[in-house]
């Protein structure tokens, strides 16, 4: 005597239960064509399986192509903040002047004249210019 209920497809068809499935079913057992379903039903499954895997490998391939996007975005935006940090803000005296296109004398005056701010580098007597403080002068 079996567990199952009579009229559903045995293990492993269980979950073949809509409607066409239990036609089909019980058709076969009328016509002792059990085996053939059964036959039937595992190639459906195993499609079923390929598809899914095939669509989870797709999606798979689909996020690590965005992945590898995201990581090649990140790298460009990584490059383009060093580039930014590594173009000079601080100028030396020489570097203004070749910036604004004038003299060393020029920018002497006129940092003595109180018109170009500088900055003394901590502990030194180094002085350095901002960019920005030469296009104010500059205006």
């Amino acid at each position: 005597m079996s567990d199952f209920e009579p009229g559903m497809p045995p293990p492993p068809f269980e979950h073949r239960d809509s409607v066409q499935d239990l036609i089909d079913f019980e058709e076969a057992q009328c016509s002792g064509g059990e085996r053939k379903l059964f036959v039937r039903w595992m190639e459906e499954d195993s499609a079923k399986v390929a598809k899914a895997r095939e669509k989870k490998s797709a999606a798979d391939e689909k996020a690590a192509s965005a992945k590898q996007f995201q990581d090649l975005a990140d790298n460009v935006a990584s490059l383009k903040e060093g580039a930014e940090m590594s173009a000079k803000f601080w100028l030396t005296k020489e570097e203004a002047a070749q910036y604004l296109g004038v003299s060393t004398r020029t920018i002497d005056r006129a940092r003595r004249d109180g018109k170009l701010k500088y900055h003394l580098l901590d502990g030194t007597t180094t002085m350095r210019f901002k960019v920005e403080d030469l296009d104010a002068l500059m205006k």
